[in-house]
């Protein structure tokens, strides 16, 4: 049970259902939010990362105040990442298998989903 709670799993008390399990979401604040979004702006939407990617020239991000960010691609719109309620929120959603998370591999995911959407026009 700790080695499943210190890899990220939560146990839940039965509630009517049962007891279960579910991955914890993660706990971060909204600076973390701003800083992390900020970072990335920086370093991977603007090339320049240490590792090679496609997602490098063309995308930035436009900041509404302290509430997120609209993702930009050759001046068109093509998605948004907001914090509400101490949580991060993806329009367009994550894929189904992932969970929202401050890390470049989860907004990798996010752009080039919404590249796709875009040159689908979904």
């Amino acid at each position: 049970m700790n080695a499943l709670e210190a890899a990220g799993v939560e146990f839940l008390a039965g509630n009517g259902g049962g007891p279960g399990v579910r991955q914890r979401q993660p706990n971060h604040s909204l600076e973390q939010f701003l800083t992390f979004i900020r970072l990335y702006d920086h370093n991977r939407l603007r090339g320049k990362s240490l590792r090679a990617d496609p997602l490098q020239f063309g995308y930035a991000f436009i900041y509404h105040n302290r509430e997120g960010a609209d993702l930009m691609f050759q001046g068109q719109h093509l998605a948004r990442v907001r914090w509400r309620d101490a949580n991060i929120e993806f329009d367009p959603p994550l894929p189904n298998d992932r969970s929202p998370a401050l890390d470049d591999d989860t907004f990798d995911a996010w752009v080039v989903g919404a590249q796709y959407r875009a040159t689908r026009g979904i």
